[in-house]
């Protein structure tokens, strides 16, 4: 606690100055994340940080309501919960069963996704060369890449 309460007085002190208190206190939030982030990343083995800047980003987003819960918790679990037994069949044996319970699973817990298992049943010849490039996370989505967002990408990808 002592350390912490260092850290937060060193965020005001730092932050920028503001007439409107609802500026000022955005300033202080936004300088004392900055400082616990830098401090904690000291902290951290090099191999663990991206996944430490992934999760507080994402605490963040979901803090200012960019990203909903459901959303996070799809990103971390996944298809987890589900087996083949208990969800739509595969259309395709190209896709790994792992892969298809990840799919079942975003496009019943995000909206966007609503549609993706019709979409590769659809469009089998895109879909698959899209899921055989070497990275797929720089290449056009077939049918909905103009409509994600990067979190969107990266639920794809998964």
């Amino acid at each position: 606690l002592n350390q912490f309460l260092i850290l937060y007085d060193n965020g005001i002190d730092r932050s920028e100055r503001h007439q409107l208190t609802s500026k000022r206190i955005q300033a202080i939030i936004d300088c004392a994340t900055y400082v616990v982030f830098q401090y904690l990343g000291r902290g951290l083995f090099e191999e663990h940080k991206l996944m430490f800047v992934l999760l507080m980003a994402c605490k963040i987003e979901m803090r200012t309501g960019t990203l909903s819960h459901q959303s996070f918790q799809t990103l971390l679990k996944g298809g987890a919960a589900l087996n083949m037994s208990d969800c739509r069949p595969k259309p395709f044996q190209w896709i790994p069963d792992r892969a298809w319970l990840n799919l079942v699973a975003l496009a019943e817990s995000v909206k966007t996704f609503r549609n993706l298992p019709d979409f590769i049943q659809r469009n089998d010849q895109m879909w698959k060369h899209w899921w055989d490039q070497e990275s797929p996370e720089h290449t056009k989505i077939p049918d909905i890449d103009d409509r994600l967002d990067a979190f969107e990408r990266l639920l794809l990808v998964r």
